[in-house]
């Protein structure tokens, strides 16, 4: 009866869904042949995030995250923009900025030892 529908109709829907993650990945690989490479293996490390960066880093991932969803979700472009604002005002007073700051901070580290093993070849 319907039960057995039912399954059937989700079996399908799973079955379609990982046959479209696979082309989607697919058709990714060809498309980045050639115009991204692996990162060469160094040293790297991320440095830890103090006490205050933990707390400011959970709070602003929270805020984006969560009002994100609320903005996908507007009745009208105003509301859209009224939630963003809010959304960044809320963001910077968390400290999205030394968020920001110290994630360049780590990609400048990586980079430069990059930059010293392709040096050393």
């Amino acid at each position: 009866g319907s039960l057995s529908f039912v399954m059937y109709f989700s079996k399908f829907i799973i079955h379609q869904s990982v046959l479209y993650v696979i082309l989607f990945f697919k058709k990714l690989v060809k498309w980045c042949k050639g115009k991204y490479v692996v990162s060469p293996g160094t040293s790297f490390t991320l440095e830890p995030k103090d006490t205050e960066l933990k707390t400011a880093w959970a709070q602003v991932t929270d805020e984006i995250k969560n009002t994100s969803w609320k903005a996908m979700y507007a009745k009208n472009n105003a509301e859209f923009d009224q939630i963003v604002k809010k959304m960044e005002k809320n963001a910077k007073a968390y400290g999205y900025d030394a968020c920001i700051e110290w994630s360049k901070s780590q990609a400048e580290r990586r980079h430069q030892l990059e930059q010293e093993l392709k040096a050393t070849k």
